[in-house]
């Protein structure tokens, strides 16, 4: 995988709608308990040009993955 970068590999799983892949690194980002200790390209952040790439998976699993992240997240609102 020499040459390849992270943002290259989550394309990769996009096109290929492995959501196995993209589930661990979604889990691994967020520390989400795993029974295996993440490697690369799991150990990178996902990033905003990759949560873009998004769009290349079926609009259902897209939608699915964005539900994912946005459970791991805590969220912070305030009035003003």
């Amino acid at each position: 995988m020499e040459g390849l970068t992270a943002s290259d590999m989550w394309s990769y799983y996009c096109l290929h709608m492995d959501l196995d892949q993209i589930v661990g690194w979604i889990d691994a980002q967020f520390s989400v308990e795993t029974a295996s200790v993440p490697t690369w390209p799991m150990t990178e952040p996902i990033s905003s040009d990759m949560l873009a790439e998004l769009h290349k998976c079926p609009a259902r699993l897209a939608d699915y993955l964005l539900d994912r992240l946005a459970g791991c997240v805590s969220w912070e609102f305030t009035v003003q």
